[in-house]
């Protein structure tokens, strides 16, 4: 099996006027978009001339280093991402404009996004998934009890802004994890004019949404042009819910690991396709809706205020200060400190997920019980 590195030893000596655009190059593009492209793109779609992909790539390659900086790249795979697109005839006719990256500690905003012009005269809008910052997170998981966070928001604008620098196009809409939630709101909330020209929309291991947008008008406009992609064990894209159509696709590691999209496994055109979700990933998403439907929107507000403020109040920024441990004393010192509401609404919220994971539990089957023998009359 091959991942999208392996895939540009197999592609990116093959130009897109000899094979077309696919589902593999997508892929390869929603990683490119989380590399840093400040000061190399601009952000407003104003310039008339778009930088060729090689040249923006061979740009945050001398910024970055040859072998990486971990200050400016999200994941140290990224410089091998760099280094082979920069030397890929696949890509080089490939335009990129549009780069944006904001980050709002106020708004609790993690938005970013780049657009590429493709060879076939479409417009590819990729939205970049979470970054490592806790703002980030934060805005993720208020999508459990908000209709609409910052970033969607930003989404949409952005959206209809190269929309309508780039009028005559056809639109491809896609991102990866929370880039998948960002370009599928996007595409349900822009304005119809604008809808009716996206060919399709990408979710790749994005969340879903709660029910109220699943049914709005601009959400059943775009669903059937929409597809998502779920690795086997799937977490981040199994949340709140779905109405489109999916795949799913074969992954490395397990659960949470799945998510990294250099782990994802590839064909010669797209994924690898797999027949079913785990059993894992099944169970985790039944207690987790079971889990939220079990509160009431302002519960599910207060469980995720009281969990980030511990996060803040305990000086953790980033994912990586979470996950290696490294504050873990201190985390611990500022748990222990938390008032009594705080405590309560904890509590209240391992009593309920506990009891969601016990009633997701797969049911053993009974043995059927020896039926007696029929007799002749």
């Amino acid at each position: 099996m091959a991942n999208i590195l392996d895939y540009l030893d197999w592609r990116g000596d093959i130009p897109l006027r000899v094979i077309p655009f696919n589902e593999a190059d997508e892929l390869v593009l929603c990683r490119l978009a989380y590399l840093p492209f400040e000061k190399v793109l601009d952000g407003t779609f104003r310039q008339m001339t778009a930088v060729p992909l090689r040249e923006a790539v061979q740009r945050v390659r001398e910024r970055c280093g040859e072998k990486g900086d971990g200050r400016t790249l999200l994941d140290p795979r990224d410089a091998q991402l760099l280094e082979k697109l920069e030397n890929s005839p696949r890509f080089a006719a490939l335009r990129l404009t549009g780069y944006v990256n904001r980050l709002d500690k106020q708004q609790e905003k993690q938005f970013s996004a780049v657009t590429a012009l493709l060879p076939d005269r479409t417009v590819l809008i990729i939205f970049r998934g979470t970054d490592n910052t806790m703002v980030g997170w934060k805005e993720d998981f208020n999508m459990s009890f908000a209709e609409a966070v910052p970033a969607q928001l930003d989404a949409v604008r952005y959206l209809e802004a190269a929309a309508a620098k780039f009028r005559r196009a056809k639109l491809r809409v896609c991102g990866h994890s929370k880039g998948g939630n960002l370009a599928v709101y996007a595409a349900a909330f822009c304005r119809q004019p604008v809808q009716e020209r996206i060919l399709c929309v990408r979710n790749n291991d994005g969340p879903g949404f709660l029910d109220a947008v699943l049914q709005t008008e601009g959400y059943r406009n775009i669903v059937a042009r929409t597809h998502t992609y779920l690795p086997q064990s799937s977490v981040f894209g199994m949340l709140l819910e779905h109405a489109e159509s999916y795949s799913v696709v074969q992954s490395e590691g397990n659960l949470i690991t799945q998510h990294d999209l250099y782990g994802w496994q590839l064909t010669r055109s797209g994924p690898v396709p797999v027949k079913q979700l785990s059993d894992r990933s099944v169970f985790l998403d039944a207690a987790l809706k079971d889990w939220l439907s079990s509160m009431d929107v302002q519960q599910r507000e207060q469980v995720v205020d009281s969990i980030f403020d511990i996060l803040q109040d305990a000086g953790i920024e980033e994912l990586e200060e979470l996950l290696s441990g490294k504050k873990n004393r201190v985390l611990l010192k500022t748990v222990l400190r938390v008032d009594e509401n705080t405590r309560k609404v904890l509590i209240s919220a391992l009593r309920i997920l506990g009891d969601s994971l016990r009633r997701s539990l797969p049911r053993r089957r009974q043995p059927a019980q020896e039926q007696p023998a029929q007799t002749e009359p």
